[in-house]
């Protein structure tokens, strides 16, 4: 006898109304000097490239808070793009870094991170 179980789980993540008075844009002069290590670029997070930096610059335009533009990203990206198994990464090698998510619009959690700083550093918000 062989007994097969078939479970789909969905998961939501709604931001509350969560009230932060820190305005935005952030001042990089309030920032103390570890945070602003957290603003450069890397290979997976190329906050520099001008792509990302204009499209982050395009979803947080309207925002007043800091907290309103990480929500603004981060929605964009629950939204956006689609969550892929590490096995569909692979084209032709296995990338999880901003520029490929942004462009095949399909990620793992790794993906999802990489982009999330990536979109937010140009910002001015450490992560």
């Amino acid at each position: 006898m062989t007994i097969e179980r078939i479970v789909h789980a969905t998961s939501e993540a709604i931001y509350g109304a969560i009230r932060l008075p820190d305005p935005f844009p952030v001042s990089l002069d309030a920032l103390p000097s570890y945070c602003i290590d957290a603003l450069g670029a890397t290979s997976a997070c190329p906050s520099d490239d001008p792509l990302l930096a204009a499209f982050a610059e395009g979803l947080t335009a309207a925002s007043a808070t800091e907290l309103d533009a990480v929500v603004r990203v981060l929605s964009w990206i629950r939204r956006e793009i689609e969550y892929a198994c590490s096995k569909d990464l692979c084209d032709p090698v296995y990338r999880t870094d901003a520029l490929y998510t942004m462009e095949k619009r399909k990620g793992n959690c790794v993906s999802y991170a990489n982009l999330a700083i990536a979109l937010l550093r140009p910002a001015g918000i450490p992560a």
